[in-house]
């Protein structure tokens, strides 16, 4: 027994339950495969995704502000943008 059939059950609700076409069970199974392959992907992926070098150099301008709009030292004018009037 389900937890919808057991709270269906312990709260006196009936349930109806609706036939389902072939062609929308298919649809479902893919697209529950997708999921499934998406979390797998995901779980791959995460442990890893903090070793590659893009990550420390992300990890690295995102401690110096520079992702935020500020500039990591007041020395470095020269790479300043420039507002033209």
């Amino acid at each position: 027994m389900g937890a919808v059939e057991w709270l269906a059950e312990r709260f006196n609700v009936p349930l109806e339950y609706e036939e389902e076409s072939p062609e929308i069970a298919a649809r479902r199974r893919g697209e529950d495969r997708k999921r499934e392959l998406m979390a797998l992907t995901a779980a791959f992926y995460h442990p890893r995704a903090g070793e590659s070098p893009l990550a420390r150099a992300h990890a690295t301008t995102s401690r110096s502000g520079a992702s935020r709009g500020r500039w990591p030292s007041a020395s470095s004018s020269a790479t300043r943008p420039t507002s033209t009037p």
